[in-house]
């Protein structure tokens, strides 16, 4: 096959693979679509060329997947068409590089020859290794990982053993043993041997119950908003929002009242203290605990992202600034500060939260804090390991009418089944929703309307496997299949 027909594939490969993913969800095209990358990067002639194909896929994977993000910054941040383009193209190729290079590596450590028997495990661990390399960019950028494609899955049930890299080295298997069954024409009942073990095996795990009820159910309110962004921080407007946001809040009490990331769109110390006091007295007269997401200032004059909680049994209030900072909103990352300049955002250039801060607690219950961002790394959560249920207060009215709202509540489900713990999503602008600790949406509200989710949530006690070893298996696997390949280079190792 020539290479430009090679990477022309790979091309439409990568475009396919996005369907995988919500809002679509066509799962075993995903599956297919690595399957493909498997065939084409095992008949290229040398390591370059596989790792240029590899580029191709990773380009139309994120170029599409993550298309939302130019709609951001071209509708909501004043950026214009040409430096919104090269942003895009920019994080699109260093996106793409952690394909290109699994998949390099991948062939120049493979054997040679007309018709390779080529490692599986091998192509599978350095595309795994590679997802979890990426998660560590932009902050942890995790967006389109194959794992959250796998969510709804026969393989689920493996998440809350081995997590979202866990379950992405379990569909990179599949897909490169579905490819050997093109290559080397083998027997399709030895090609079905290793996805029919692995979907046993999550049927099996899908039956334990790795967390239990714990203590009295909690009433909860979810406050969604519906404010647009273009109006959320217009001065003309952000007076009548606080008192929009009052009298939902007001309407009726609750254990536990949340309301979105910033939602309060001035900083702590520049809100009307009558505004406060009236929360803080409906809070003390109905027991109920009121948590809102507004800009704090620090000692040191630097921003931050913050959750105030409104106890109702507490004299002070308590805050959690948030750690894991959104890039190109809060932040610059490294590289791009001269986009960072070109963007009109409110309250950007923010200082991270520390670690180790002190959870909030609602009727005896630990609630674990996943504030936008957080949400996009399992690890984030692993600080609330211990938490009864999570919050996930956010803004993402940046993304209305895009596909980054179904993808982000995709890999919100995912932090629920990694954790078996109930989550409380609350967006601006939505998808507000209550997810069980299997990662099942209870209810959620239709997004761009002002209205209130109420509902009971049960907190759980106990830990998954993954909450307590996190990564490190997978990554130990990962390893281990490596050197095996390396050792045995004629052999192909499952």
């Amino acid at each position: 096959m020539r290479r430009s027909s090679a990477q022309l594939l790979a091309l439409l490969a990568g475009g396919a693979c996005v369907t995988g993913w919500a809002p679509f969800g066509w799962w075993p095209l995903s599956l297919l679509a690595y399957a493909l990358l498997f065939v084409l990067v095992a008949r290229a002639r040398r390591p370059c060329d596989a790792a240029l194909i590899g580029l191709m896929f990773g380009l139309a994977l994120h170029g599409v997947g993550n298309c939302w993000m130019y709609s951001a910054l071209r509708a909501h941040v004043g950026l214009e068409a040409a430096p919104a383009m090269l942003a895009i193209a920019l994080s699109a190729v260093y996106l793409a590089s952690f394909t290109a290079v699994p998949v390099g590596l991948w062939k120049w450590i493979s054997p040679c020859g007309p018709r390779p028997r080529r490692p599986v495990a091998a192509f599978a661990s350095l595309l795994t290794l590679g997802e979890l390399a990426r998660g560590f960019s932009f902050n942890g950028f995790t967006s389109l990982s194959l794992g959250y494609s796998l969510s709804d899955s026969w393989l689920a049930g493996l998440v809350p053993i081995v997590g979202t890299y866990g379950l992405s080295l379990a569909g990179f298997l599949i897909s490169g043993q579905l490819a050997l069954l093109v290559l080397m024409r083998e027997h399709w009942r030895s090609g079905l041997a290793l996805p029919s073990l692995l979907v046993a095996s999550a049927f099996m795990a899908s039956l334990v119950p790795w967390t239990t009820p714990n203590g009295s159910p909690l009433s909860y309110r979810l406050v969604q908003t519906g404010v647009r962004q273009d109006q959320k921080f217009d001065p003309l407007h952000r007076e009548q929002h606080v008192e929009q946001l009052i009298a939902d809040a007001m309407q009726q009490p609750a254990d536990l009242i949340i309301a979105p990331e910033t939602v309060l769109p001035f900083f702590l110390n520049e809100l009307p203290s009558e505004s406060l006091a009236r929360l803080r007295h409906f809070g003390k007269g109905s027991a109920s605990h009121l948590v809102l997401g507004v800009p704090t200032l620090g000692s040191d004059g630097r921003g931050r992202n913050s959750l105030l909680h409104l106890d109702p049994g507490a004299t002070s209030m308590a805050l959690y600034h948030k750690r894991r900072l959104m890039p190109f909103a809060e932040y610059a990352p490294a590289g791009f500060g001269w986009l960072d300049e070109s963007l009109v955002i409110p309250f950007k250039d923010l200082v991270p939260g520390d670690p180790g801060q002190k959870p909030f607690v609602v009727n005896g219950h630990v609630l674990g804090m996943l504030v936008c961002q957080e949400e996009m790394v399992g690890r984030s959560a692993a600080e609330w390991r211990d938490a009864g249920l999570f919050i996930n207060p956010a803004n993402l009215a940046w993304f209305d009418g895009t596909a980054a709202l179904p993808q982000f509540l995709q890999i919100v489900r995912m932090r629920a089944m990694e954790y078996g713990r109930p989550v409380l999503r609350i967006a601006n602008s939505g998808i507000t929703a209550h997810i069980d600790g299997r990662g099942v949406i209870v209810a959620q509200l239709p997004s761009a309307k002002r209205a209130v989710l109420s509902g009971v949530v049960q907190p759980v006690r106990g830990i998954t496997p993954y909450g307590y070893w996190q990564d490190w298996p997978v990554i130990i696997l990962c390893m281990l299949a490596l050197v095996c390949n390396r050792s045995r280079r004629n052999a192909r190792v499952f």
